[in-house]
């Protein structure tokens, strides 16, 4: 997790909401919880890494009651990060929305 200035449009709130990941290129989800989120994207931590720049779609549980946010994203970065076992390897990630519906953008404001 970055701790510095923050420098987006968009700020984000640190938040965990569950997420689901469709990799088109590489026809696989991957499931994980974002570290923060905002209008403009949000930051996870994968277990595989994903492509720069690749379009993903993504589905993401801002309420248990209420339906997942579902859109395109695509990824803006990703840093290879090890665990405390060496033999373990995450991606923290950025993913920036790209067709977020006008609805599911008032949820989130909310």
């Amino acid at each position: 997790m970055w701790n510095s200035f923050e420098q987006r449009k968009f700020p984000r709130i640190h938040k965990e909401c569950g997420i689901s990941v469709v990799a088109n290129k590489q026809n696989k989800i991957l499931h994980s919880v974002t570290e923060n989120i905002g209008l403009g994207g949000f930051c996870a931590l994968l277990s595989e890494p994903l492509e720069k720049f690749s379009k993903v779609q993504v589905k993401l549980a801002l309420k248990n009651e209420d339906a997942p946010l579902e859109c395109g994203a695509r990824i803006v970065w990703s840093i290879k990060q090890r665990d405390l076992d060496p033999k373990k390897v995450n991606y923290d990630t950025g993913f920036e929305f790209t067709d977020l519906p006008s609805e599911d953008r008032a949820r989130l404001e909310s």
